[in-house]
């Protein structure tokens, strides 16, 4: 999954491609953050994060993933009796005109089937 993030001054631009990821059981998701400062911003004005939003029914093994300063993250393997759509929060933190904001995207991860 590609996450673009680019702050400028006043300006805020983001995509997330694809916006739905469709897996099957034992397939992993890996989010690459490309982050673009402007302006004299510093790699670490610009934070991301993925939270998902019940983490009682995360499908993948492992710890949550946590998205280093300046690399990349891959969750672990679903799980064999995951199925259905699981809803996720990608949170960017970002200096904006000069006021730290938090902007969240709402994809989801959507696992077809279940290993019997």
């Amino acid at each position: 999954m590609q996450i673009k993030v680019k702050c400028s001054g006043d300006k805020l631009d983001v995509s997330v491609k694809p916006f739905a990821v469709t897996l099957v059981p034992g397939e992993s998701v890996r989010w690459e953050p490309e982050r673009a400062w402007l302006g004299g911003f510093k790699k670490n004005d610009v934070r991301v994060a993925i939270v998902p939003k019940d983490t009682t029914r995360w499908p993948f093994s492992g710890p949550l993933p946590t998205v280093p300063e300046d690399g990349s993250v891959s969750s672990g393997p679903a799980a064999a009796n995951a199925g259905g759509t699981y809803p996720y929060d990608i949170r960017f933190t970002c200096m904006v005109d000069g006021v730290q904001r938090v902007i969240v995207v709402d994809p989801d991860i959507i696992i077809s089937g279940r290993i019997q």
